[in-house]
């Protein structure tokens, strides 16, 4: 993985550089001595992020008054003797030891072009980076052409695991960083003209546009405005007279009937104090009362107060009944005695050929010893039954 930017560090300044396709491109600087440190760090993040979305990754660049360029002799033959070389003649040249310093060389024929740098000088200025925010990954050098074949390499930064995925390291590049412009920043979107207040958008009228209406249904005028009860009588009568006639198709709606009145509720009948005793008392009769003699009666009256029975009005009805019930009983003897005759149908001739019913003997006829047995049978019955009524 390769930084997207690098930050160039010096004395009196610091400057972002973006990583471009050609080149690196000048993104924006900071002078410590008249700019606002803070404000222009900060300054540069934001512009970084415009430039890169998906996140500032930068590689710091030391400066070249902190290092220390030098050629040395180191025939090898072998790498590794190659390597004793230099270690050899870099203890040599600076007061430093070896777990002190960071360096890193390239071959050109029996030589080696060294650059040395104080490993405290990379950790201060990984906690400038870092304190502001510019996520630094590594430590890289500048040099002019002749002094280094490439871009020297000091390694990662000890926060360079929090931007690496899992198993990967920071690449160093080939070539040194050199600046060929300015970036571009790019330009943020035209603001939208705010909408009047009424404004309906596009995006918000309804595509649910209703079905026209019946051609059978004629369409309403509008009503003109009618002038208000305070204007004259005058423009009454014109705006009335200019108001257009009703169509055929429309029909006044009824007035609405008014509901009826409800029925007023039946009285209820009085509650009789002991329904139980007026179904139980035995009703007395009533006793007429006697009318005065002379006295008026109203018609009717007579029906509604009977005559009371004295005891000479009861012995005659007890009269009335015996001799009713006499004459009942008479009635009934002839009808049985008629019953007993022969019936002879009235415009029948008698025939010869029928042979007539004898005679039936009468009272006379009969023995006298044979009607005494009768007639004692008779008294008989006659003591039996008692006595008849009067």
């Amino acid at each position: 993985m390769k930084p997207n930017f690098a930050l160039k560090l010096s004395n009196d300044s610091v400057e972002l550089l973006h990583r471009s396709s050609g080149g690196w491109l000048s993104v924006g600087s900071v002078r410590f001595a008249d700019d606002d440190i803070d404000a222009g760090c900060a300054r540069l993040i934001d512009s970084a992020r415009a430039l890169a979305p998906e996140g500032l990754r930068s590689k710091l660049i030391i400066p070249d008054s902190e290092l220390k360029y030098s050629t040395i002799l180191a025939p090898g033959p072998t790498d590794e003797a190659r390597r004793y070389q230099i270690e050899a003649e870099i203890e040599r040249l600076t007061p430093y030891g070896l777990t002190e310093l960071a360096y890193d060389w390239s071959v050109e024929d029996d030589h080696a072009l060294v650059v040395v740098c104080a490993r405290e000088t990379l950790i201060e200025a990984e906690e400038f980076a870092a304190g502001f925010g510019f996520n630094p990954m590594s430590f890289v050098a500048s040099p002019e052409s002749g002094q280094f074949l490439g871009e020297p390499f000091f390694g990662e930064t000890g926060t360079a695991r929090q931007f690496l995925p899992a198993g990967q390291h920071v690449q160093p590049d080939a070539e040194p960083v050199r600046v060929i412009g300015k970036a571009r920043l790019p330009q943020p979107a035209p603001a939208k003209p705010a909408e009047p207040a009424g404004a309906v958008s596009a995006g918000a009228v309804s595509t649910n546009v209703a079905p026209p209406a019946s051609a059978a249904k004629a369409a309403v005028p509008a009503s003109p405005t009618m002038p208000s009860p305070a204007q004259s009588p005058q423009r009454v009568a014109e705006a009335s007279a200019r108001l257009p006639a009703a169509p055929a198709s429309i029909v006044a709606a009824p007035a609405p009937t008014p509901p009826a009145a409800p029925a007023a509720a039946p009285k209820p009948l009085p509650a009789s104090p002991n329904p139980a005793a007026a179904l139980s008392t035995p009703v007395a009769p009533a006793v007429p009362r006697p009318v005065a003699a002379g006295a008026a009666v109203a018609p009717g009256a007579a029906a509604a107060r009977p005559t009371p029975k004295t005891p000479e009005s009861l012995a005659k009805v007890g009269d009335l009944v015996r001799r009713m019930g006499t004459r009942l009983r008479r009635e009934q003897a002839q009808a049985g005695a008629a019953a007993d005759a022969p019936v002879v149908k009235p415009g029948l001739a008698a025939r010869p050929d029928i042979p007539t019913r004898p005679d039936i003997p009468t009272r006379q006829d009969i023995p006298a010893e044979t009607r005494t047995a009768g007639d004692a049978s008779a008294g008989a019955f006659s003591s039996r039954r008692g006595a008849g009524p009067v």
